[in-house]
């Protein structure tokens, strides 16, 4: 009976759906570099995101590089999650860079018309070296 009820679960669960991205943070130099792999998906994702991204302000960070290198899906809650992190730090007076989206986010956000707001970047070096102010 276990085994139905395990499997009748397994049906009814909408992977990855409900999954939270995998959301990690380091600091390069005075930026605060974001790394955000697997689904971007729904709206535990879209919080687990901007939860940290809200941590971070805290911490009085204001210079952030977001790394969507490892998204591995994403849907409109991901895309508003980003919208709001994006919102989040310039209320905040900071600054926030996207980098190494896959091509398919990539062609969603211009879809969207989001690479016309987001600061996007090829890659990580791309995006620090985009930074204002100087960085040691």
């Amino acid at each position: 009976m276990h085994m139905q009820t395990e499997q009748l679960h397994n049906v009814l669960r909408f992977p990855p759906f409900g999954r939270e991205p995998r959301i990690r943070d380091r600091e390069a130099g005075e930026i605060s570099v974001v790394e955000v792999s697997g689904p971007l998906v729904g709206g535990v994702a879209a919080q687990s995101l901007n939860g940290r991204i809200e941590d971070l302000l805290g911490q009085r960070v204001r210079e952030l590089a977001i790394d969507l290198s490892g998204v591995t899906d994403v849907d409109s809650s991901g895309l508003g999650g980003l919208a709001e992190a994006y919102g989040q730090v310039r209320e905040s007076g900071g600054e926030i860079k996207f980098f190494g989206a896959p091509a398919r986010l990539t062609r969603l956000l211009q879809r969207m018309h989001l690479d016309t707001i987001f600061d996007l970047h090829p890659t990580e070096q791309a995006a620090l070296a985009s930074f204002k102010t100087t960085h040691q």
